[in-house]
């Protein structure tokens, strides 16, 4: 997305490149933090832009917290679940 950001927003009318941002859900925060830093940029940003960033960054950060708080007790669950010869879960 961040390379064809030119040739998207000339194609899309400008209200709708504020929504750009959710291209970037998921539950990484080194995507997070680069989306911050191409949504920073003024060149990137339409108005509304900052605050579909900020949707964006909650739902990311609850997803970070959530596997980090979680995920060792979920893969265990799932390793527990396998028969033998299965796939480890990680």
């Amino acid at each position: 997305m961040k390379t064809n950001y030119d040739r998207i927003a000339d194609f899309l009318p400008t209200g709708y490149l504020a929504y750009m941002p959710y291209f970037v859900t998921g539950c990484s925060q080194e995507m997070l933090t680069d989306a911050q830093l191409f949504f920073g940029q003024e060149e990137h940003s339409v108005p509304g832009t900052a605050g579909q960033l900020a949707k964006v960054s909650g739902t990311v950060t609850d997803c970070i917290n959530l596997r980090e708080r979680e995920g060792q007790a979920v893969a265990e669950y799932l390793n527990s679940l396998l028969v033998e010869g299965g796939t480890t879960y990680r």
